[in-house]
C-alpha cells in the first residue's frame, strides 16, 4: 500500500469511528435526559397531587411528557417560550361546555390542545365520535389547534408525535405573529 491508500483507509476508518462515536454519545443524552425527565415528573406529580390535581392520568400520557420533556433540551432556542410548557389536565369553557385536555400549550397567540386517546375510552360508538367531533368545534372556535394521538402512536413513537405537535406550536406562534394587531 502506498501513503495515499492509507490515508483513505484511515479516513474511512475514521468516519466509522465517528459515526459510531456519534450514535453512543445521542443515545447517553437520550438515555440521561429521559432520566432527569422522569425524575422531574416525579417531583411534578407529588407537588400536584398537593397542589392544583393536575397530574398525568394514563401511561400514554406519561410517555408522551416524557418524550416532550426531553425533546424540549433538543429545541433549546424555543423550549424557554410560555407556549412550549406543557400544561396537563388544563381545563377550558367553550360554547358553554366544560372540557379538560390532556395537555394545553399556551402562549404568544398560541392555543395547542393535545388529546391522547387510548382505545378502551374513545371513539368506540358513533356517538362517541359525535362528542369528539363536537368538542373539537368547539375548541376551534375559540382559536385552538386540536391534535389527536392514538395510545398506539404514542406508545410505539412518543417522539414523532412530540415533533408533530412542536410543528404545530411553531406554525401557530408564526401565524399569530404575522397576524395583524388591532
Amino acid at each position: 500500500m502506498n501513503e495515499k491508500e492509507y490515508i483513505v483507509a484511515d479516513e474511512a476508518m475514521l468516519g466509522r469511528l465517528i459515526d459510531q462515536l456519534a450514535a453512543w454519545v445521542a443515545e447517553e443524552l437520550r438515555t440521561t435526559l429521559r432520566w432527569q425527565a422522569q425524575d422531574t415528573y416525579t417531583s411534578f406529580a407529588h407537588r400536584s397531587r398537593r397542589t392544583s390535581g393536575r397530574q398525568l392520568e394514563s401511561p400514554i400520557e406519561l410517555a408522551f411528557w416524557l418524550a416532550w420533556f426531553t425533546a424540549r433540551y433538543i429545541w433549546r432556542t424555543e423550549s424557554d417560550a410560555e407556549a412550549f410548557l406543557a400544561r396537563p389536565q388544563h381545563e377550558v369553557e367553550a360554547r358553554g361546555n366544560h372540557y379538560r385536555l390532556d395537555f394545553a400549550f399556551i402562549g404568544d397567540g398560541v392555543k395547542v390542545a393535545v388529546e391522547l386517546d387510548g382505545h378502551e375510552f374513545h371513539e368506540r360508538t358513533p356517538e362517541q365520535v359525535e362528542k369528539r367531533n363536537g368538542r373539537d368545534a368547539d375548541l376551534q372556535s375559540l382559536g385552538w389547534t386540536v391534535i389527536h394521538f392514538s395510545g398506539r402512536q404514542v406508545l410505539r413513537n412518543p417522539e414523532a408525535c412530540a415533533e408533530r405537535v412542536h410543528g404545530a406550536i411553531c406554525d401557530s406562534f408564526t401565524a399569530s405573529n404575522r397576524a395583524p394587531r388591532g
